[in-house]
């Protein structure tokens, strides 16, 4: 194939490479030269990477050859915005010229990834309303005529000046060209989050309420079934395209399912939680349960736990668990656990297994590790009474507080570990630590409506509360609370929210890049870490035993101490910086 790829980089034509290398080959080497035309400080990746193969004939959808000649197409985009060989260029190009290229490689129909897109438009520098103005144009005639791609529309709305541009209804285009997997689902989940709550907006709450309700009408659509003329009709307005096979349909639909509950939808109650443990999953969690056990960093009670859970979801893993368990495991420990495991048939999540008391007490070993206090009585509330009174509780600590200074809550959530992808977590318990009491709160149990809406006042009254400081760590933990209460307005715009580390960050250096454990290392006062065997225990399962109990009570509790901590530091800078001033002032005086 003579052309300007074969020419210039050397593509061979051969039959034998395949349509899929040959595109992510093409979109490799379309990538490195446009970033380095636009930007001459991009440099590819040192090494000599395998030359890409371009064949003449795709396969297109129906899996029925066609006639493409991929390489002229690329030749024609590029040589008429003069890019040569290895990027280098023979004139300062302007934007317009970039924007030129984009529209021509839309034209092409290559589905370049996310992040490729990502580096277009960071490429392009669009710093200017008539530069933005001019992308978008292109992304919109592309979405017009049928060229525009879920991982165009994804990076688009990622950034946070393009995607103002963007109406709910891009939601309806997007599930249409996605694809149903959960991979695809754990990626573009957060992106679509937080485009739902962007905060640019003048009318962020109104746009919030928008994009539910396109999901709302996404959800109806998906009910009625592929051959539904209402799916027919969407396929056709949003995308430009024609429902050709039911498989378009189920990717739609689970897609729909999955951000349900980024957007204010009550997820249904079921025994499983939304689970999702595959074989390849699961024995991903076995392996890194039995190797965590032999280099002691777990006991045998948390060990057990988290191999009767995957099994209890793939028990056709037993064999395999076992096996890796006369592999790894050493010592008298080995026997002990391959013949416990050989003989158990029956793996509920409604029953755990027995645990060998005489374990060593090495995953709790008060003397490595930080501990709550041994006098401090920790509440388990489950019930809309304990709910009630935590409400009451904040109530007077804030009328303790008033009016010198707000009342002080950290808070932390757990959830569980065994869902394979992220978009699935959802919150199991929430602990909150005040000046006075340490809370431990059941979200999933009891089931009930009256318990649900007694959770939701509390988390309104909450993280609605002014003269309330809420102290975090990170914001996974509120993300999680969303996917739990959707309907809590609350949690997406909480107020005097306040995440830990960028108030260590204060007093110590590089504190906003340190795990909670490491700050609990650093600042407290007898310098231990946190004991995290039990992060990734069953947060589901009920009961919690008494050290899960204990671990999630310290998450909370021990942020209280780290902002107790920087709070007595912080005040002691200000009156340093005071008494400087002061004796300046003396100083300057005294002259």
């Amino acid at each position: 194939m003579q052309n300007f790829l074969a020419e210039e980089y050397g593509l061979a034509d051969e039959s034998a490479s395949t349509a899929a290398t040959a595109l992510h080959n093409l979109q490799a080497e379309l990538i490195d030269l446009f970033c380095a035309w636009i930007d001459p400080s991009y440099s590819r990746n040192s090494g000599k990477k395998p030359k890409p193969k371009i064949q003449e004939e795709l396969k297109g959808e129906s899996g029925h050859k066609k006639e493409k000649n991929v390489g002229d197409d690329i030749s024609e985009a590029l040589a008429s915005l003069s890019i040569k060989k290895e990027g280098k260029r023979q004139s300062a190009p302007s934007v317009n010229e970039g924007i030129t290229l984009v529209d021509k490689i839309l034209g092409l129909k290559i589905d370049l990834e996310v992040r490729t897109w990502k580096s277009i438009i960071n490429a392009l520098h669009l710093n200017s309303e008539a530069q933005s103005s001019k992308f978008l144009e292109i992304v919109d005639f592309a979405r017009r005529n049928g060229t525009a791609t879920f991982n165009l529309l994804i990076a688009c709305i990622a950034d946070r000046k393009l995607s103002e541009h963007f109406k709910p209804e891009v939601l309806f285009e997007i599930l249409l060209l996605g694809e149903s997997s959960p991979e695809r689902a754990e990626k573009f989940a957060k992106t679509i989050e937080d485009f739902a709550q962007n905060d640019n907006r003048s009318h962020s709450c109104e746009f919030r309420e928008q994009c539910r309700q396109v999901l709302r009408q996404a959800l109806e659509i998906a009910r009625k079934g592929p051959a539904a003329k209402e799916f027919a009709d969407l396929v056709k307005n949003c995308i430009n395209d024609e429902p050709t096979d039911t498989q378009k349909f189920y990717n739609f639909k689970n897609l729909v399912n999955s951000l349900l509950p980024l957007l204010g939808h009550e997820l249904p109650k079921s025994e499983d939680r939304g689970w999702n443990i595959s074989k390849k999953f699961g024995l991903q969690l076995i392996k890194q349960a039995i190797e965590e056990y032999q280099s002691n960093k777990v006991n045998n009670e948390q060990f057990r736990e988290r191999i009767w859970t995957v099994l209890a979801h793939q028990p056709a893993l037993k064999n395999e668990a076992v096996k890796e368990m006369n592999t790894k495991i050493k010592g008298p420990k080995r026997d002990a656990e391959t013949s416990y495991w050989e003989n158990k048939e029956n793996f509920s999540r409604a029953e755990f297994p027995d645990v060998n008391e005489s374990n060593e007490k090495n995953a709790n070993d008060e003397d490595k590790f930080h501990a709550l206090p041994k006098d401090l009585v920790v509440q388990y509330i489950n019930d809309e009474i304990g709910l009630n009174r935590i409400v009451n509780d904040l109530e007077r600590e804030k009328e303790k507080c008033a009016p010198e200074r707000d009342a002080v809550v950290t808070f932390d959530v757990e959830w569980s570990a065994y869902r394979q992808f992220a978009g699935n977590n959802r919150a199991s318990i929430l602990q909150l630590t005040t000046a006075e009491q340490v809370y431990v709160i059941d979200l999933i149990q009891p089931e009930t409506d009256d318990y649900k809406r007694a959770l939701i006042k509390l988390l309104s009254a909450l993280f609605g509360d002014e003269l309330v400081i809420k102290i975090g760590f990170q914001s996974e933990d509120l993300r999680i609370l969303r996917l739990a209460f959707p309907s809590c307005i609350e949690l997406y715009s909480p107020k005097k929210i306040v995440c830990i580390s960028k108030v260590a960050a204060k007093i110590i250096q590089g504190a906003g890049k340190k795990t909670l454990s490491d700050l609990c290392a650093t600042c407290l006062e007898n310098k231990k870490p946190l004991n995290k065997a039990e992060q990734k225990s069953d947060w589901d399962r009920r009961p919690l035993r008494s050290s899960q109990l204990n671990y999630a009570a310290l998450d909370a509790f021990c942020l209280m101490e780290l902002f107790n901590y920087c709070a007595l530091n912080l005040l002691m800078m200000e009156l340093m910086v005071v008494r400087f001033k002061l004796m300046t002032l003396v100083i300057i005086d005294t002259v």
